[in-house]
């Protein structure tokens, strides 16, 4: 037998009770149930705080730590909201019909085939409509200055991508030579034109001296690049007519590569 302080949430009275074992870990259980559902606890948890949530004592928090946890929960569960008020802020500044439809859709749980019909449209016109929607999305949340400041844009966007061009780089001056895939290179001189587009239908000003810079950018990237892959691409046609029909290589990156050594050469003339 031992005494025990719980909290009577019926007649709101501290009792002091002498149970045995099994009754006092039901009135553990009990505190702890009532502390995950956000009660006030200075005075529910009877038991000190340094005390194990657990009778067995293996990997058990106490409920100094429990409260810790919950608020942790708490703090969690606030980001998200404020992390959907502002997605659904910028979800407000798209077209009209932008916005309903991707209020439909990820909101009321419309189906594609619904909304394509509600909108007069056919399924293959709405899935490009829609991947168009939520690129002028993206676009939008890079652009706002309270989602670059959340936790969500830290930790799975701009960390990311930051160790992605750290370790680019360590790999890049750790080998004798560099690879570079053309294909990716020109996809991204595709990637910033559409963005230039998108800018331009979305009325997001861009100063006009960055569109030169990016426009005469894709333009010489384009011209060094282009030739190269069409060069390869005739090799690859001229092989494929030696083999079987059914034995055609597939279409593969290419890639450009030379030693650092010219790459520094280059730089000290």
């Amino acid at each position: 037998m031992r005494i025990i302080k719980y909290y009577d949430r019926i007649h709101s009275e501290l009792l002091e009770l002498e149970v045995n074992d099994e009754v006092a870990k039901f009135f553990h259980a009990d505190n702890r149930r009532w502390s995950r559902q956000g009660q006030k606890i200075k005075e529910n948890i009877a038991l000190s705080l340094d005390e194990p949530t657990e009778w067995n004592g293996e990997d058990a928090l106490t409920y100094g730590e429990l409260i810790e946890d919950e608020k942790a929960n708490i703090d969690k569960i606030m980001a998200k909201k404020e992390l959907a008020r502002i997605v659904w802020n910028v979800v407000d500044k798209l077209d009209k019909n932008q916005a309903k439809m991707i209020k439909l859709y990820y909101i009321y749980g419309y189906r594609a085939k619904e909304l394509a019909n509600y909108f007069g449209l056919t399924r293959s016109a709405f899935t490009q409509w829609k991947d168009t929607t939520h690129k002028h999305l993206l676009f939008l949340l890079s652009r706002d200055e309270e989602f670059n400041q959340t936790d969500y844009y830290f930790k799975d966007i701009y960390k990311p991508f930051a160790d992605e061009i750290v370790q680019t780089a360590k790999e890049v001056f750790t080998q004798p030579k560099i690879s570079i895939n053309l294909n990716k290179v020109n996809e991204l001189m595709n990637d910033v034109t559409q963005a230039m587009k998108i800018a331009d239908k979305l009325g997001v000003g861009l100063p006009e001296e960055s569109k030169k810079l990016l426009d005469f950018m894709t333009k010489t990237v384009r011209g060094f690049v282009k030739p190269l892959l069409k060069k390869d691409d005739n090799k690859s046609k001229q092989e494929d007519k030696n083999k079987d029909e059914d034995k055609k290589t597939e279409n593969k990156d290419k890639f450009l590569s030379f030693s650092l050594e010219d790459i520094l050469d280059l730089i000290n003339k």
